[in-house]
């Protein structure tokens, strides 16, 4: 009875929740309709009424618009505005310009009804004429200046009508503002507007609000100014007046008063406003009837689905129940047939969670054995690994349970020839398969362990194989106190177990090898951290693009973590060393061979850091996988092996080098000018009397003068040349590259040496004394034929004892033809010297001939008169001037007094037509800086004009410093001077600097001329440079003519200015003006 009412109360349940579930479904559904569509509605009346307020302010605008545009129209009336400017101008008296107005702005008046009266103003707002009504003063719209436009006022109240005032500008022809017209509009029509255009019907309210003197008048259009009965209309009509539109509905900006308000800007200038309110609860109250309806539609079709759904739901409960009694008779049975499986299912969850939890393999095979007897409520379980010994034993590794020393006489074993190797132990072993004994009493294969198993309760036993990649290792048997114990879906749950569980001991050994080939690294990678950190040397990794993976250390101004991932090679400065070690580095990924190489590196203080680089190849599994580096810095090994270097070839005192060093250095120059055919001294220098200073004043003030000598010594000698110390007070320096003549090779080495000698003959001034000491010089020129740098050497010292016996403080060579022609060359340099002083010099001039053999110009060619040698040839005494300097105080001299001749000729009428003064300038004269203006301050100083001097430059002075000499040449020219290129053909003769120098004329040079008719070579090369120098627009002058056929060849070649010997030989001043006043040309000499 009780089994028949619980169907029937369970049906009555069903459907008072269909029911319950319907009702619900359809109130939300209504309330989800109701609710979006009240919102919406409401929000669609609010734009109505934002609409119909927009559309007013557009109204009320135009409205004014044209109120504004009739006023303007009025005070535009030409005529009007002419009989205004008249009577300003005082062509009108104010009887008559308001007769005549009147009438003008009456007609204006009947033309437009709204129009309540006019005031005319003067500029100074002086009433003029008036029609109509006439405002108060304090009303009245005065236009500023600036204004062209209307101005509107308020709307007030005169008498029984209400009004608003229009003030517009009148303006004369020119634009200037010459009075103003107060026009009174009636407000009328605007107010009937805002009646007549209302969109709703709930009791709207119109608000307008104007800005007067910055305070908010709000006008109703039905009974005039007016105080708004809601504050919150004020607030709305300042927004509008700020250009603002917008709804307040009731709770927003201070609106609780249940009314809804829209506004609008009518217009910014003047500041009017416009305001809509309307109450709440009015327009709202069609949306709240319409949303009571469709509550009651909701409530009607609530009833309806309620009968229609009890009325399905009936039948087909009942029949429902029917169903229910039979399954629940289903599940009984299935419960009972689920509690034999279920110890295996809960020992499996158990079992699970301890695999996922477990750390330790004895632990999990001790938790395993535990839940199988705890959970699964079996006797004894236990597991045994299988042993590869002879007697394929079977070695207990955990059991729970009754045990009862049961194992230590099971002695178990999997081999098949044993009898205890067949009970399902050692079967499930071999067979990989569960091996099941339902019986303990009565199946033979569990004979040996019967008795012990009957003792403790045993009544059946099954044995599951552990298994891993298809091979039993070990095996897990579990006892259980009834017989046939073990049903088909219970040993299937059951080899997941075991399966589960071998895999998991497999993991567990997994993980175990695994921590420990992870410890191991760790302690590796702990060695080798601790070897890194602590080895002074840098150690890097490298992967195989030689990008590092690793370092210990960084260089000095950098990071480590700032190497990790850069080249090796980008450390590397030197492009070519960084070649090499690119090479190493490659060579040894590829082949495996160890290198080493070393680099330079450049600290951020400058200084050079030196390291070495030991390199081997990391193999990884037999493969090359990258390089480990170890940099040391060897940068003190470096300079103490520069210091050792420096100490073998270097003088310990002075730091000079020794005669080690300096005997290499002779080598090589000996080497150098036999293969180049040029010339070297060797000086030998010994201190005069430098023992007495040792023996009487001590070794330190020896040191120091010693010191104090290889000291000037090394500032008076080029950078190529060598000073050197052989020990006690002899020095000897070393002249390479001189020239490969033997005298100017000697004359060199003597100013060398008359240097060095002058030098250490000063006073030596050492802690508060003055010491003296002379040197004895011996001057050896190289090569010799076939001397070693040793017999050199001795030639050397056998030249400074000479010195030494010429009374000491003296130079002396080697061979005495070399003594001789160096004494000859410093006699020479020193009646220079004296001849410049005296000004024993003399100037001649050889003229310049044309074709018809006049004279056209005049070179200056120097001349000395010894008064012992007679005439020296400037070919021997001008390089002696150029090599000491002389040439540059001569070179003046020289042009000076060729410019004070040019004056002198230019009394003389012959001079007009000579044309020019030609003056050859050295190479160190015209590269001094102030060249041009020197010769700009000799010309000022004598006072002649610049067209008159030619100067002649040789091609070699040209191309030394190619962008000064055409600076310098520019400048010249843009003064007037000429310039020439003499000597042309013997230079360099480069047609591009030709083309680029500002040059005049260019002269050929006469050993091209002298052999004109006789060698071929040179009639090609002169006519060549004729053609050139035609085609570059230049004049061309031959110089070294000496005979008529020369002259003639020339003249063939369209060559028309002359020089030479046929013509006449170089001659004093008087000489060539007596030549050139007579007309007369000397025999050729």
């Amino acid at each position: 009875m009780q089994t028949q009412r619980e169907p029937g109360k369970l049906q009555r349940r069903l459907l008072i929740l269909a029911a319950g579930g319907t009702i619900l479904t359809a109130l939300l559904v209504a309330i989800s309709v109701a609710v979006p569509l009240y919102q919406h509605n409401k929000q669609q009346h609010q734009q109505r009424l934002m609409a119909a307020t927009t559309s007013l302010a557009l109204a009320a605008n135009e409205h004014l618009k044209t109120l504004g545009i009739i006023a303007a129209q009025i005070s535009s009336r030409s005529h009007a505005r002419t009989l205004l400017q008249q009577y300003r101008n005082k062509q009108l008296d104010l009887a008559e310009l308001r007769s005549q107005t009147r009438p003008i702005l009456e007609d204006a008046m009947a033309g437009t009804p709204q129009i309540v009266g006019i005031t005319r103003l003067d500029r100074d707002a002086t009433p003029l004429v008036a029609v109509g009504h006439t405002p108060a003063k304090q009303a009245w719209l005065i236009p500023q200046d600036e204004d062209r436009g209307p101005s509107i006022g308020p709307i007030f109240q005169v008498e029984t009508q209400r009004v608003f005032l229009v003030g517009t500008p009148i303006l004369s022809s020119d634009g200037e503002r010459i009075g103003t017209d107060i026009v009174t509009f009636s407000a009328t029509p605007l107010l009937q507007l805002f009646t007549a255009a209302l969109a709703f019907d709930h009791g709207e309210t119109v608000y307008l609000g104007v800005l007067d003197n910055g305070q908010l008048t709000v006008i109703s259009p039905y009974n005039g100014t007016a105080q708004p009965d809601q504050p919150f209309i004020g607030t709305a009509l300042d927004k509008a007046l700020q250009g603002e539109s917008g709804v307040m509905a009731p709770g927003t900006n201070g609106n609780n008063e249940g009314a809804i308000t829209a506004y609008a800007p009518i217009t910014r200038h003047p500041p009017w406003a416009l305001a809509l309110s309307v109450d709440a609860s009015k327009l709202y109250a069609p949306l709240r009837e319409q949303a009571v309806v469709i509550l009651i539609i909701v409530a009607a079709l609530i009833l309806v689905a309620m009968a229609l759904i009890i009325h399905i739901l009936r039948p087909l409960t009942g029949r429902m129940m029917i169903h229910t009694s039979e399954l629940q008779q289903q599940i009984n049975k299935n419960t009972i047939d689920l509690q034999r499986s279920n110890r295996a299912l809960s020992a499996i969850s158990a079992c699970s969670n301890a695999l996922v939890h477990a750390r330790d393999e004895k632990d999990l095979l001790r938790d395993i054995c535990n839940i199988i007897v705890a959970v699964g409520g079996y006797r004894l379980a236990w597991i045994g690994y299988a042993q590869d010994d002879d007697a394929k034993s079977v070695l207990p590794a955990a059991q729970a349970g009754f045990d009862d020393h049961y194992l230590d006489n099971a002695r178990l074993s999997w081999s098949e020839d044993d009898p205890r190797g067949r009970g399902p132990g050692g079967t499930s072993i071999r067979s990989g398969a569960p091996c099941i004994v339902r019986d303990v009493l009565n199946d033979a294969r569990f004979e040996p362990w019967r008795d012990e198993a009957t003792q403790r309760g045993f009544a059946s036993v099954i044995g599951l194989p552990l298994t891993y990649e298809d091979r039993a290792f070990g095996t897990l048997l579990i006892y259980a106190a009834e017989r046939d114990a073990f049903d088909p879906e219970e040993v299937r749950l059951l080899r997941e177990l075991t399966d589960d569980l071998a895999y998991g001991i497999m993991m567990l050994r997994t993980r175990e090898e695994r921590q420990w080939a992870e410890q191991e690294l760790i302690d590796s990678e702990e060695r080798w951290r601790s070897l890194t950190e602590n080895s002074p040397d840098h150690i890097l990794t490298l992967n195989a693009a030689l990008r590092i993976e690793f370092a210990n250390h960084a260089a000095p101004g950098q990071r480590v973590e700032d190497l990790i991932g850069t080249c090796i090679l980008d450390y590397v400065e030197n492009p070519f060393k960084r070649r090499e070690v690119e090479s190493k580095l490659r060579t040894t990924l590829s082949a495996g061979a160890p290198c080493s190489y070393e680099t330079e590196h450049t600290a951020p203080d400058g200084d050079i850091i030196y390291y070495e680089s030991r390199v081997a190849p990391r193999i990884v599994d037999g493969d090359i996988v990258g390089l480990t580096l170890s940099t040391r810095d060897i940068t003190q090994r470096k300079r103490d092996e520069a210091q050792i270097q420096h100490l073998a070839y270097h003088d310990e005192l002075t730091g000079l080098p020794n005669r080690r060093l300096l005997m290499d250095r002779l080598d090589h120059s000996l080497a150098i000018a036999r293969r180049h055919h040029t010339k070297g001294a060797l000086l030998f220098l010994d201190l005069d009397r430098f023992k007495t200073i040792n023996d009487s004043l001590g070794h330190a003030v020896g040191d120091a003068v010693l010191c104090e000598v290889a000291k000037r010594l090394s500032q008076h000698v080029r950078a190529e040349d060598s000073v050197a110390r052989l020990g006690g007070d002899e020095f000897m320096v070393l002249l390479p590259e001189l020239k490969n003549d033997d005298n100017e090779a000697s004359y060199e080495a003597s100013v060398v040496a008359e240097k060095l000698r002058h030098s250490l003959s000063q006073p030596y001034f050492l802690n508060g004394h003055q010491y003296h000491t002379t040197p004895s010089i011996g001057v050896v020129i190289f090569p010799f034929v076939d001397e070693s740098a040793d017999d050199i050497l001795k030639h050397a010292d056998t030249a400074m004892y000479r010195a030494k016996a010429a009374g000491r403080d003296e130079i002396r060579f080697y061979r005495p033809s070399m003594q001789e022609a160096v004494d000859q060359r410093l006699g020479l340099e020193k009646d220079l010297r004296a001849a410049l002083q005296e000004e024993s010099f003399q100037l001649h001039y050889q003229p310049l001939m044309d074709n018809d053999h006049r004279v056209v110009g005049a070179e200056a060619l120097l001349r000395w008169h010894h008064p012992q040698r007679g005439w020296v040839s400037p070919e021997e005494f001008i390089p002696v001037a150029e090599e000491t300097g002389i040439i540059l105080p001569l070179g003046d001299w020289v042009m000076q007094q060729a410019i004070a001749q040019v004056k002198q000729w230019q009394s003389h009428s012959w001079a007009q037509q000579t044309g020019f003064m030609a003056i050859n300038i050295s190479a160190r004269q015209f590269h001094q800086s102030d060249f041009v203006a020197d010769i700009t301050r000799a010309l000022e100083r004598h006072g002649v004009q610049p067209d008159y001097l030619k100067l002649e430059l040789t091609e070699s002075l040209v191309i030394e410093d190619i962008v000064d000499t055409v600076a310098k040449m520019e400048a010249l020219r843009e003064l007037g001077v000429h310039i020439a290129i003499d000597d042309f053909g013997t230079g360099y003769s480069s047609l591009a600097y030709l083309k680029r120098l500002p040059i005049d004329q260019i002269k050929i040079d006469k050993s091209f001329v002298l052999d004109l008719t006789t060698d071929r070579n040179d009639a090609a090369i002169v006519e060549t440079i004729i053609s050139v120098a035609r085609h570059l627009s230049l004049g061309v002058v031959a110089e070294g003519v000496e005979t008529v056929e020369v002259l003639q060849a020339l003249k063939q070649n369209l060559c028309y200015i002359f020089q030479g010997y046929y013509f006449s030989q170089p001659l004093p001043g008087p000489a060539f003006v007596a030549m050139v006043e007579n007309n007369q040309t000397p025999e050729p000499a």
